[in-house]
């Protein structure tokens, strides 16, 4: 048996700490390598989702098929029963020729009735000068009807109504669904074909949809009307014309790529 010196155990120590060191210096690099691989794996690109937000559009133009105006009566009185009987007679004949213009009673639909007192207060104190009876209707023309628009506004006048509050053109529910369904198709593949050029020049493709919105509405026009001109007491003819609106659609699609 050998026996070693102070100085050949302390470089064995030496060798052996050495050693030591290295094992646990390759254990850190191999735990961090396995770390860092983890992580790699962890990121996958696949996890992002790519998409491309287009927004497309459609409208067409198209004659209003129906129109609404409101004329009404106002009828003064002494008594509240004498205002409201004048008003009865003339709402009456209004009504009538109304009727003799083609118009359904469901097409003449009475939206109000009121009788007030009426006060004058112009010497400081307000003193009961009567009663103010008010009846409004309004006209529904439809189809054929809509072109008698301006013969309607003439006949209530001359019949003796005295209030107008305008003329309203649009398009009809089943005109307007119908159209609607026209421009909304348009407007797909208005945002369609703007992906697909969109992606080809890209160099991408399109695999699908993440979402879509939709924003669809017909136009309603009003016309003011705010007096009538008047020859000799007869009203002259009143034209009125519907013209055009729009019905337009507009969708944003975000389409999935790759």
């Amino acid at each position: 048996m050998s026996v070693m010196g102070r100085s050949g155990v302390t470089n064995a120590i030496n060798i052996a700490l050495v050693a030591a060191v290295a094992v646990l210096a390759v254990g850190f690099v191999l735990v961090a390598s396995s770390s860092r691989s983890v992580n790699v794996n962890m990121s996958s690109p696949e996890i992002q989702q790519n998409v491309i937000t287009i927004t497309g559009s459609a409208s067409v133009k198209v004659v209003p098929d129906e129109a609404r105006l409101q004329v009404g009566v106002v009828t003064r009185g002494q008594t509240a029963s004498e205002a409201m009987w004048a008003n009865s007679e003339t709402a009456s004949r209004v009504f009538s020729e109304l009727r003799a213009l083609g118009l359904s009673e469901r097409e003449i639909q009475t939206t109000s009735i009121s009788v007030n007192p009426e006060y004058d207060c112009s010497s400081g104190e307000c003193v009961l000068k009567g009663y103010v009876a008010t009846n409004m209707m309004e006209i529904t023309l439809r189809g054929g009807l809509i072109s008698k628009a301006g013969e309607a506004i003439d006949r209530a006048v001359e019949a003796g109504s005295n209030l107008l509050y305008g003329i309203y053109f649009s398009v009809s529910k089943e005109r307007s669904s119908q159209l609607g369904q026209e421009v909304l198709k348009a407007a797909v593949s208005d945002a369609r074909s703007k992906a697909e050029l969109l992606a080809r020049e890209l160099g991408l493709r399109i695999v699908g949809v993440a979402s879509v919105s939709i924003n669809f509405s017909p136009e309603t026009m009003r016309v003011p009307i705010s007096a009538f001109e008047a020859t000799d007491g007869a009203v002259r003819s009143t034209p009125i014309s519907p013209g055009e609106q729009t019905v337009w659609a507009q969708v944003t699609v975000s389409f999935k790529i790759e």
